[in-house]
C-alpha cells in the first residue's frame, strides 16, 4: 500500500514539474509598468466605456489577446466588465478598449487589463504616459483591389505589419501603401510612424 502511495505521489509531482515550466513560459515578458491608461470616456449610446491604453515599447514588442476585464471605481464598485476584443497590441502604440457599462460612476479607480496569461491592475488617472503618440491623429485606411492605402497628408515614415497571431510580416518605409502580394486573406495589425507620432490599428485582407 505504501509503495503504491509513493508511486502515485511521484507521478503527480512529475506531472506538476512537467506542466509548471510550460505555465511559466506562457507568461508574458512585458511588465505591467509598460501600460498606462491615459483616458476613460463613457459612450452612453453604445453602452460601453472607451478606455485608452498606452503600451510603451518598440514595434518588436507584442501582447496577445488584450482586453479590459473590469473597471473598479474609487468606491470599490464594479462599473464595467469586458471580454476579448483584439488579437493583439503592438509596442509604442495606443489602443482603445470597450468594456460594457454596468454603471456610469467612474472618474478614477482601477482598470484590470488582461493579456497573454497576465492581469495588470492599472490606476486611472495614470501618472505618466509612456508612449509618444497622438491618439486623435486621423489616418484612415482604404482597402483597394491591390492593397491598403493610408489617406493622410504626410508621408508615413515606417509601417510595421503583423498577422493575427503576432508574427512579423514586414516593414515598409516612406510609403502610404502596402500591397497584398503574398498575403493570404485574414486579419492583420499595423503600427505606423510619422515623425514622433505613432498609431496602430487592425486591417482586413479580403
Amino acid at each position: 500500500m505504501g509503495f503504491i502511495y509513493i508511486w502515485a505521489m511521484n507521478k503527480f509531482l512529475f506531472s506538476i514539474g512537467f506542466l509548471f515550466p510550460v505555465f511559466l513560459q506562457a507568461q508574458s515578458n512585458i511588465p505591467c509598468s509598460s501600460f498606462c491608461v491615459t483616458e476613460v470616456t463613457l459612450d452612453s449610446t453604445n453602452e460601453v466605456w472607451n478606455v485608452n491604453v498606452d503600451f510603451a515599447g518598440t514595434t518588436n514588442d507584442f501582447i496577445n489577446y488584450p482586453y479590459v476585464a473590469w473597471m473598479i471605481n474609487a468606491a470599490g464598485d464594479t462599473v464595467a466588465t469586458g471580454q476579448l476584443e483584439y488579437f493583439g497590441q503592438i509596442g509604442g502604440t495606443s489602443q482603445i478598449y470597450h468594456p460594457n457599462v454596468l454603471s456610469g460612476d467612474f472618474t478614477e479607480g482601477q482598470i484590470y487589463f488582461v493579456y497573454d496569461q497576465d492581469t495588470c491592475v492599472l490606476d486611472f488617472p495614470c501618472a505618466t504616459a509612456g508612449v509618444p503618440y497622438t491618439s486623435k491623429w486621423d489616418m484612415a485606411v482604404v482597402v483597394l483591389a491591390e492593397g491598403w492605402q493610408w489617406n493622410c497628408a504626410e508621408m508615413i515614415t515606417d509601417i510595421v505589419l503583423y498577422n493575427a497571431v503576432g508574427a512579423h510580416i514586414g516593414n515598409w518605409a516612406s510609403t502610404n501603401f502596402i500591397p497584398f502580394q503574398g498575403m493570404p486573406a485574414g486579419t492583420y495589425f499595423y503600427a505606423a510612424t510619422v515623425g514622433q507620432r505613432k498609431l496602430s490599428g487592425k486591417l482586413i485582407r479580403p
